[in-house]
């Protein structure tokens, strides 16, 4: 069960899914077309359930791998709304720069542990998968969730920033 979640979000989270046409994914806007939060909640909202109802219907159909990895595909979004690198729908380019790309995986490189926000939701949607429940209609699964805190500081990551930014290159 864990190797395929874990192979589901690799999915979700792989190079294909990085470009900003894709945000919704990742709980966040595509800043490149100035994409309206309520879009990519919708796009995010119909994502999850048509991944939910794939691994719904992979379980009932006995494959328990296909099952589980479309479950980590659905729920990646879910989980990506409680990173304070996503939350609340912040936009995303297909060119963040390095900066924006640093600082963006600074705020949540760390696991926030078995109390968070990220592995209540886990266990919460694991739990009504499992059980064979389906997502609650006409609701808006995203509201409600709340993002962990940054896994440092920003003023800690303006000064890995700027330490990288003094940095002399020899050549």
């Amino acid at each position: 069960m864990t190797a395929a979640m874990n192979a589901g979000t690799e999915y979700a989270d792989g190079d294909p899914f990085q470009q900003a046409k894709y945000s919704y994914m990742h709980e966040m806007t595509n800043r490149d077309t100035r994409q309206p939060a309520s879009e990519a909640d919708k796009l995010a909202n119909d994502f999850v359930a048509i991944y939910w109802q794939k691994g719904q219907a992979a379980l009932a159909a006995g494959d328990t791998y296909t099952a589980f990895k479309d479950l980590g595909i659905a729920i990646h979004p879910l989980q990506d709304a409680t990173s304070p690198a996503h939350s609340g729908w912040q936009p995303w380019s297909d060119h963040p720069g390095t900066e924006a790309e640093i600082r963006h995986v600074l705020k949540e490189i760390k696991y926030p542990g078995p109390h968070s926000n990220l592995q209540m939701v886990t266990n919460q949607y694991i739990e009504m998968f499992v059980n064979g429940r389906f997502l609650p209609a006409n609701t808006d699964l995203f509201s409600g969730i709340k993002a962990d805190p940054q896994s440092y500081s920003d003023k800690a990551i303006d000064g890995f920033i700027n330490g990288l930014s003094s940095y002399q290159y020899i050549y």
